[in-house]
């Protein structure tokens, strides 16, 4: 056993734990905002808290993140090309970048037409000159990866781009579902990268070694090479270390788990003191994925939600993720002032260009821009600013300035009203600038035509709606109740019944299972909660931190399925890199069990592990079960189990 260092990156705080494993102690813990423009400066402030007697103790770091969240859920990333080959697929996927190929196989791997290589030649030179990597996707390619294998080959020899197929991600048949995990690895591999080198920069200024695990989705950890090939792998790590941390932390065995992070808002329930597992593959923002996670429900709702006042008087928070004013102001007062001096001359709302205010957040990017977005970034080389000062610099109608592809770059973000600000402005927060805060405030109060004081209220109860709602759904996702006929006009009554209080017939919430709240404003929202559920609400000891403390506590798992099927009298091996047939089962068995133990020992290898156990099973299905007559498939599967090197 031994010290660990766990850190968690998210879209708002990067919090880190050393945990003594010997003795289950918590023997340091920190947060620091998360410096999304230099992931290296907040990670670098974040250790610099950590006493130096500590610090020589560390012998691993173990890391989680909600960035691969953030980016699939805002909609960001890596721009990505896809290719398939195959139908066309009827489900929207994540990239505007589609091209189709004749070609693919059909379920018994066998080719069900040729390749068009001179088509592709012209599609992979057009996607060179688009997209940063390029994904490729085969119908039943997981039975037979050789026309992915071949388009990414001819990739490989004319351009230096990532490249991912869809064999390599999911062993799914589903393809319009592998085909969107696959478009969303690509789009998370700079993430994870930028996050992995941020990282090692760090831990070798500071001569802690360079033992570097990552959280999974499913809450188990894996070694930085192969979270590399794989990060899709782990979105939804955040959550599943929340799990994990509210477990540690709490000792219960049955709970709800609620983490508001700065972006988004994480449920997950754990039953017998084990987290429940999503095997058809997590949701992650609007797309369904083929990997495997913690059961989790995921809601773009956060710390940092903008908060606007919409066309019907009616507040709306999130999903869009922004700076609060509060936190730009208190790095930067003089952007108070730009504020100030608009709202003299012009009768303004949260919404008015005007008022929009921006920050640089990279410094380093490709400048495919236009001449217009280069002189934006220019300008906020000195800092945030608003629309207006923008403009006025760039002799530019306000109006006529476009920020919209310079922020899906994440290039520039955008500054406003958050939920952050409106605890500041309660008193339930105070680490920033509170005059900007509620300044805003009284913009939306102006907006809505209500008293200022009645707008802080209202929007910090409107929060309060919010995470009941999500609480209830998740509850009822959990519970598998079928709410698919539920249309709208019945979701609304119902949510008036629990909402109006002056309504003569009323409805409540009894949630019997304790819900546990993490995240560093869980305590603030247990107040305007309790207005609407009724049951315990946990807001356990260094709840701030709990994603970090679950980090610091997992174990490496790997699993790696094969099946051999009975075809026209011979047996065929499908594995997930590969097939190959035989005329004897018991070679083709052979060969099966082979090649995965053989590949878990290399997962192992790059994996950091010390103590580990292979175990592969096989499970043979038979027409007439009960005589074993006539072999259908076998399904053979290892798995290893093992633990860290510092462990």
């Amino acid at each position: 056993m031994a010290v660990v260092l766990g850190i968690d990156t998210g879209g708002t705080y990067t919090d880190s734990v050393v945990y003594d494993k010997n003795t289950n102690k918590i023997l340091f813990t920190s947060k620091v905002l998360t410096t999304h423009e230099n992931l290296v400066v907040g990670i670098k402030n974040n250790i610099d808290k950590i006493p130096v007697e500590i610090i020589k103790k560390i012998q691993g770091v173990v890391l989680s993140t909600t960035l691969g969240t953030n980016v699939a859920v805002e909609d960001k990333g890596c721009s990505v090309g896809l290719i398939c080959i195959g139908p066309e697929i009827k489900e929207t996927v994540p990239t505007p970048y589609i091209h189709y190929l004749q070609g693919g196989h059909n379920v018994e791997g066998i080719e069900k037409n040729s390749l068009d290589i001179k088509k592709a030649k012209l599609i992979i030179k057009e996607l060179s000159e688009k997209v940063d990597t390029i994904a490729i996707s085969g119908i039943f390619s997981v039975r037979n990866p050789e026309h992915e294998l071949k388009i990414k080959e001819l990739i490989k020899k004319e351009f230096s781009i990532p490249i991912v197929c869809g064999h390599e991600i999911t062993s799914s048949l589903d393809y319009p579902k592998r085909t969107v995990t696959t478009v969303l690895n690509c789009r998370l591999l700079s993430v994870i990268d930028e996050l992995l080198k941020a990282v090692k920069e760090v831990l070798k200024e500071k001569g802690i070694k360079d033992n570097i695990m990552i959280l999974k989705g499913d809450g188990t950890v894996v070694g930085e090479k192969e979270a590399s090939k794989s990060p899709v792998e782990t979105v939804l790590s955040g959550p599943a270390a929340s799990i994990i941390g509210g477990q540690l932390l709490t000792g219960i065995g049955d709970f709800l788990v609620v983490d508001i992070g700065g972006t988004t808002t994480d449920l997950a329930m754990v039953k017998n003191g084990r987290c429940l597992l999503n095997e058809e593959g997590a949701q992650i923002g609007e797309w369904k994925t083929k990997v495997k996670s913690v059961d989790v429900v995921t809601f773009g709702f956060g710390g940092d939600s903008e908060i606007i006042i919409n066309e019907n008087q009616k507040i709306e928070i999130g999903p869009r993720r922004i700076y609060p004013i509060s936190y730009a102001v208190n790095k930067n007062p003089y952007l108070l002032d730009e504020l100030k001096n608009i709202e003299k001359k012009s009768i303004i709302g949260l919404l008015n260009k005007e008022i929009q205010a921006y920050q640089l957040v990279k410094d380093q990017f490709n400048n495919n821009l236009s001449e217009n977005e280069n002189k934006i970034i220019e300008i906020l080389r000195d800092g945030p600013h608003t629309l207006k000062y923008i403009s006025e610099k760039m002799d530019t109608d306000v109006y006529l300035m476009y920020t919209k592809n310079l922020e899906n770059k994440s290039i520039i973000k955008k500054i406003g009203l958050t939920p952050t600000d409106v605890l500041h402005s309660l008193g339930e927060m105070d680490k920033w600038n509170k005059e900007s805060a509620e300044f805003l405030i009284r913009i939306a109060s102006l907006e809505a035509g209500i008293k200022e004081e009645d707008m802080k209220n209202k929007i910090y109860d409107e929060i309060g709606k919010y995470l009941f709602k999500y609480i209830l759904k998740a509850a009822v996702n959990f519970e598998k109740i079928k709410t698919d006929k539920i249309n709208k006009e019945s979701e609304e009554i119902f949510y008036k019944l629990i909402f109006d209080k002056n309504l003569d017939i009323t409805a409540s919430i009894n949630y019997k299972l304790p819900v546990v709240l993490i995240g560093a404003p869980a305590k603030a929202y247990v107040k305007t909660l309790r207005n609407f559920m009724k049951g315990e609400f946990i807001v356990p000891e260094r709840y701030q931190v709990a994603n970090a403390v679950g980090a610091a506590n997992s174990r490496v798992v790997k699993k790696i399925k094969g099946l051999i099927r009975s075809i026209d009298e011979q047996y065929v091996c499908y594995l997930p890199w590969g097939r190959r047939t035989f005329t004897e089962y018991e070679e083709a068995l052979e060969f099966s069990i082979s090649q995965i133990n053989d590949n878990l020992n290399i997962y192992k290898k790059n994996s950091y592990l010390k103590e580990s156990d292979i175990k592969i099973s096989q499970e043979e299905k038979y027409l007439n079960p009960e005589k074993k007559d006539f072999l259908l498939e076998t399904i053979v599967e290892g798995e290893l189990i093992g633990y860290p090197k510092w462990d």
